[in-house]
């Protein structure tokens, strides 16, 4: 699995939903149901997932990564080489 660039970034339920490219109750739903591993943010319902996880899913699941954010991969990881 690609290594991701210094800190990860957190995503939202709908920034996740775009980049998979699928509805924000199916995001939300596979986080409740730790499917995709997330948090909620202090304080309220929000949920938040990291992404290193949301690599991960995708990749697990075969999701194709042409959404995903070319500056959260690696530049020498091979899914980044393939994408160019």
């Amino acid at each position: 699995m690609a290594k991701l660039i210094g800190t990860q970034r957190d995503y939202t339920t709908g920034e996740a939903a775009r980049i998979c490219r699928c509805s924000i109750q199916t995001i939300i739903r596979c986080v409740d149901r730790g499917v995709i591993e997330g948090y909620c943010a202090l304080g309220s319902a929000h949920r938040r997932i990291s992404s290193e996880n949301l690599f991960k899913y995708m990749k697990e699941n075969n999701i194709p990564l042409d959404n995903f954010p070319k500056k959260d991969i690696l530049k020498n990881s091979l899914e980044y080489r393939a994408r160019k």
